[in-house]
């Protein structure tokens, strides 16, 4: 289905897809209340055109002389329940909202978790996606939503009283109707101040709160304190918040007026009206009725003009929304999917990064076999993470990259701690998981040690933080990463330092399970642990972002290469792993 491109009109169709009941029945709730500043006046109008009753009048005869028409006995119940209609339309919005935020959160997920999104986007998009995470922190979608519907309750509220004023004085009518527009020009022009502040006033404030996460986190927390740097991180976040309220301070000063110049308008519109009707020659009863509907229209419609400043207030929140889920929507051009070959296969490619002058990585071309472990070397800065990040499709590049067509197994340097159960955390992405298998796989990652002898084994909660959670040295959660890479056992596997933090015994046992795994995909490993080489079948070596030579790492060992030269620049010896 097309997607709408206003922002008012997107917010509706997903609470359409998603939220139709509670929908209906808040529309249904706010017609009825909207109509009740010109049934005030109808009823009045209904009352001083009939007679009282006379007191000895029978109660037959009250009811049969015609004494209360029909309008005027529904007008009565309907003010006999207007608190009722009124807090259960409240009660039915706030449920309404609650649901909507929820169908808002899917889309927002759906959105980053699309697998075939062109990723190599992500960095380009990336202020993006923090802008619309906080539109939905800060309630926008929802906030929108309720502009929406207040307006077209507004909308009806002031054709209703205008029509029921009309037949008193035709000029009060039209004052009443146009009395609420100053006050929806104001917060019009209002709204459109704070959409030119928002990324000024956003940007400082999701500043102080990553500094501030800092401060709250156990593990970042405990090394700030050792470095003696939280005091510093405390003033930055700080400043940033200062910026941030500064920028508002003054969007409020300026609104301040701006609502105080219109509102005057206001008052002179509402006064004229009331004399329209006051000098109209209608009977008192009438004239009461006119004045006492334009103070309850007035009052009903004063909040339409904020209403409508939330569309400009809540807009650019909502376009961020829109542009990320189109955003997420691009494929990836480069990154080719090869339905038969189990290769992964480099062309020519060439990486550059923004604002740089000359390439990461310079007409890189070799393949990696199904069935072969194939590694990734040079020195620090040599473009071997850049590769890898291009194999991914994290980054754009020239040249042609062509990979198994289905997803792969990853761990990189940054991977993830997600403080989720053990379980949980192995089990990402595989959900219909036995237990048998996790333990397998935590067998085969060298992990079930110490994962056996956790408060609940592979149900224990990961993280400090948590109540009940367990904290796990680097080594054992980059083992923990493995052991879900060996349970997708994926076509392909992306490997990024995947030893870096464990010792050298269980590095050559992790190896040796790897060698165990390859005969029915590529693997490609990157590593500056010269050590790990040797136990693959084929290393590429790079050097400033170009490929020099490759091949087995034995042959190359010992003979005049690039690669030898950093192998015995780092005084290892050849035959076994690189003791700790």
């Amino acid at each position: 289905m097309k997607e709408p491109k206003s922002p008012a009109l997107w917010v509706l169709s997903i609470c359409l897809r998603y939220n139709a009941r509670y929908l209906l029945l808040v529309t249904i709730a706010g017609i009825i209340l909207a109509t009740l500043p010109g049934l005030n006046v109808l009823a009045i109008k209904c009352f001083s055109s009939h007679p009282a009753p006379a007191v000895s009048d029978n109660a037959a005869g009250f009811f049969s002389g015609g004494v209360i028409p029909p309008l005027v006995i529904i007008f009565a119940v309907l003010i006999a329940a207007t608190n009722v209609i009124t807090q259960s339309s409240y009660a039915l919005s706030r449920i309404m909202v609650a649901r909507f935020d929820i169908a808002i959160t899917r889309d927002f997920g759906d959105s980053l978790t699309n697998p075939d999104s062109a990723h190599s986007q992500i960095r380009d998009i990336s202020p993006l996606i923090f802008s619309a995470r906080e539109a939905i922190d800060n309630g926008y979608p929802g906030a929108m939503l309720q502009a929406l519907l207040q307006t077209f309750f507004g909308c009806i509220t002031a054709v209703f009283l205008g029509f029921s004023l009309w037949s008193i004085s035709p000029t009060a009518a039209i004052l009443a109707v146009f009395a609420a527009l100053p006050t929806a020009l104001s917060y019009t022009v209002v709204g459109r101040l704070e959409a030119k502040t928002w990324d000024p006033i956003s940007y400082h404030k999701r500043r102080s709160n990553y500094l501030l996460d800092h401060l709250t986190y156990l593990s970042s927390l405990e090394e700030l304190t050792k470095l003696r740097g939280a005091e510093k991180i405390s003033s930055f976040s700080l400043e940033s918040r200062r910026i941030s309220a500064r920028h508002r301070e003054k969007l409020e000063v300026r609104s301040m007026g701006i609502y105080l110049l219109f509102s005057l308008a206001t008052l002179l519109l509402s006064a004229w009206s009331i004399y329209s009707i006051w000098a109209s020659e209608q009977d008192m009863v009438l004239v009461l009725s006119g004045v006492v509907g334009i103070m309850s229209g007035i009052s009903a419609l004063s909040g339409l003009g904020y209403q409508i400043g939330e569309f400009a207030h809540t807009r650019p929140g909502i376009k961020s929304l829109m542009a990320l889920k189109k955003a997420a929507n691009l494929r990836s051009p480069a990154l080719q999917k090869d339905q038969q070959s189990g290769d992964i296969v480099l062309e020519d490619v060439t990486v550059y990064y923004p604002e740089a002058e000359t390439p990461a990585v310079s007409h890189a071309s070799f393949r990696a076999r199904c069935g072969e472990i194939t590694a990734l070397v040079g020195a620090n800065g040599a473009g071997k993470t850049t590769i890898f990040s291009a194999i991914l499709g994290n980054i754009p590049f020239r040249g042609q990259i062509r990979v198994p067509a289905s997803f792969p197994g990853i761990v990189t340097q940054d991977f993830g701690r997600y403080e989720l159960s053990v379980k949980d955390f192995v089990s990402l992405g595989k959900p219909e998981t036995s237990e048998e298998e996790i333990i397998n796989a935590l067998h085969e990652a060298r992990c079930w040690g110490f994962v056996s002898a956790l408060p609940q084994g592979i149900n224990t909660q990961l993280g400090h933080q948590w109540k009940g959670g367990h904290d796990l040295s680097g080594g054992q959660w980059q083992r923990l990463a493995l052991a879900r890479l060996f349970l997708h056992d994926d076509s392909y596997w992306l490997l990024d330092e995947p030893t870096s933090a464990v010792d050298a015994d269980a590095e050559l046992k992790i190896f040796r399970t790897l060698q165990q795994h390859k005969n029915n995909k590529a693997i490609v490993v990157v590593s500056h642990r010269l050590s790990t080489l040797l136990l693959v079948d084929k290393v590429v070596v790079l050097k400033e972002g170009r490929i020099i030579e490759s091949g087995n790492p034995h042959h190359l060992l010992h003979s005049p290469s690039y690669f030898a030269s950093l192998f015995r620049g780092q005084q290892i010896s050849p035959h076994k792993p690189q003791e700790k």
